[in-house]
């Protein structure tokens, strides 16, 4: 004999549940019917259908069970779901609901029924939407909603965001420069384009975006000895394999976890891996000896031509109102060499600065080395009376008739920069040159004095023969200045020079000391009036070059600077 389910399966519609009993609400929603008695049933649905009929809109109500005529009219009862019988139906327990739970639930109902009843088109529509508003087609002519504006901004936003990345993992223009986007494979094709291809580098640049890690660990291929960077490949956790030589590496343990929290570190959230620039602060394993004190030592010349250009007062009021500024510690030492025909050098540990004068050039030495370099924070009044009153007025005493004084015109630079060398290469430091006249003094064989190779008559020859004349001009004369370059560079002393000489002053020979030495190049000599020997024939223009030195001497002071420091520079094959 077949079972059939009770009718509250057949029709739920018809059986709604009782607010008085809750034993007979149905859990349709949970797959869950409940033990039904026929009889019981049925008397309660004849006393409640009809208030319960009442709230169904254009519908009819289902005729009761009894009058179904395919329905088998069977006493059912309750019974166990694992107990089959023919003439019983399975059932299941029901939990029971609470009555509070269903009132709370026809409250909530109700309050949305009336918000829903008060709320019109327009109100509905700006509180889904927050877009809508009054606009006045009359006097609005380019109408843009709020949602196009802020998607056109999120887009910007977007693009600004990868831009903002892309320069990050890319060194900063600032610091390091191509002449050329992409670089020819070979070179014959380099040639072939008739590009240059050179770099501009800025090491020392004062940049805040440019982070700092000061961590001891710092990631190398063992290879090439290549940086971790943006472009390298991160194969695990563990491993990475590097973009120039292609080697895999293992990541140290101290890269990816911090002992201090003892936490992990997402190794993508370095910045190494992030930024095309960043900067380290070295440990100990990357020097070569401790930290050495910072020198500064200034040789300038005191010729005729010197005199004449009054670049020293200048020069005085450059350095005294840069003393402030200028980078160093406690340990700091300053020092200052004179030449013309001869040497000068200025005791400043007593009272009152001691000119000393070395007159034979041929065989030099240090006149009390260890009075020649004053540290810079002990000595700080006696450094500023001499730059206020002593050096203004070199080479000449404030008693002294300038009418009555002999100019010399004869240069000693050669010397001058090979007794500076003596004094500062056990230390190593930075020697600031000042020229203004061609190098006429000193020992001929060492190649130190040069010749004026500058011909007038050639200013006027053809065009096309203009390559060749002036081919010998741009190469040295002599190689004195690279060699003595080269020795400044292994005992870690580098030399800048300011070339004020209004006329020709052999510069691509002269250039070679600061060129391999690490050092820079000012010059001025096309400001000082027409290259006419002495430049007096144009005051303005003297006056413009003597400003323009002073301020380009206080940023030269004040800006930051490095010692001993090591250049290196890595590419693919």
């Amino acid at each position: 004999m077949s079972h059939f389910p009770p009718p509250q399966m057949m029709y739920p519609n018809a059986f709604p549940p009782s607010p008085q009993s809750s034993s007979s609400t149905m859990a349709t929603n949970s797959g869950q019917y409940p033990p039904v008695n026929n009889n019981i049933q049925q008397q309660q649905y004849l006393q409640q259908s009809q208030p319960s009929m009442m709230m169904m809109n254009n519908q009819q109500r289902p005729p009761p069970p009894s009058a179904l005529p395919h329905y088998p009219q069977q006493q059912f009862q309750q019974g166990p779901m694992n107990q089959p019988h023919h003439q019983q139906l399975p059932s299941l327990q029901v939990p029971q609901h609470n009555h509070s739970t269903n009132t709370t639930n026809q409250q909530g109902m109700d309050q949305i029924t009336q918000k829903m009843g008060s709320m019109v088109v327009n109100q509905g529509w700006n509180q889904m939407f927050n877009r809508l508003e009054a606009v006045n087609l009359l006097a609005e002519k380019d109408i843009y909603t709020k949602a196009v504006q802020q998607k056109h901004q999120q887009q910007l936003n977007n693009q600004q965001q990868q831009q903002q990345r892309r320069d990050d993992l890319n060194c900063d223009k600032d610091v390091m420069r191509c002449t050329m986007r992409k670089i020819p494979e070979t070179a014959s094709l380099l040639q072939k384009s008739r590009l240059p291809l050179g770099i501009l580098l800025h090491p020392f640049k004062d940049d805040p975006n440019i982070p700092v890690i000061q961590e001891t660990v710092i990631v190398r291929c063992r290879s090439c000895r290549t940086y971790i960077n943006p472009y390298v490949r991160l194969l695990d956790q563990r491993r990475w394999q590097c973009n120039l030589c292609h080697r895999i590496n293992e990541v140290p343990e101290e890269f990816i976890y911090d002992y201090h929290s003892r936490q992990h570190i997402d190794i993508m959230t370095r910045p190494e891996l992030n930024h095309g620039s960043i900067e380290f602060v070295a440990s100990v394993e990357y020097m070569v000896r401790p930290p050495q004190p910072a020198i500064y030592l200034f040789v300038f010349e005191c010729t005729a031509s010197a005199i004449q250009l009054g670049y020293i007062r200048n020069f005085a009021n450059a350095l005294l109102s840069s003393l402030d500024q200028i980078p160093g510690d406690s340990r700091t030492l300053i020092g200052f060499i004179a030449f013309d025909s001869k040497l000068h050098f200025f005791n400043l540990n007593d009272d009152r600065p001691v000119h000393m004068v070395m007159p034979d050039i041929y065989d030099i030495f240090l006149p009390h080395a260890d009075c020649l370099l004053v540290k810079f924070h002990s000595s700080r009044d006696k450094i500023e009376y001499f730059l206020r009153e002593t050096l203004p007025n070199f080479p000449c005493n404030p008693n002294d008739d300038p009418s009555k004084i002999v100019a010399d015109h004869q240069s000693a630079l050669g010397p001058a920069l090979q007794v500076a060398f003596k004094l500062i290469s056990p230390t190593g430091g930075r020697i600031t040159l000042i020229q203004t006249s061609l190098p006429s003094a000193g020992n001929l064989s060492d190649g130190c004095v040069l010749q004026n190779r500058e011909d007038p008559n050639q200013r006027t020859i053809n065009s096309n023969q203009s390559n060749q004349a002036l081919t010998p001009l741009l190469n040295p004369a002599t190689d004195f200045f690279k060699k003595l370059s080269l020795e400044c560079c292994e005992h870690q002393v580098t030399v800048d020079l300011f070339n004020l000489s209004p006329s020709f002053s052999d510069l691509a020979t002269v250039a070679a000391i600061s060129k391999y030495s690490g050092g820079s190049i000012k010059y001025y000599g096309s400001c000082g009036g027409g290259g006419g020997g002495t430049g007096t024939s144009n005051p303005s223009a003297i006056n413009t070059m003597l400003i323009r030195f002073e301020e380009d001497m206080k940023h030269y002071l004040t800006r930051s600077i490095g010692f001993e420091a090591v250049m290196r520079l890595r590419s693919t094959r």
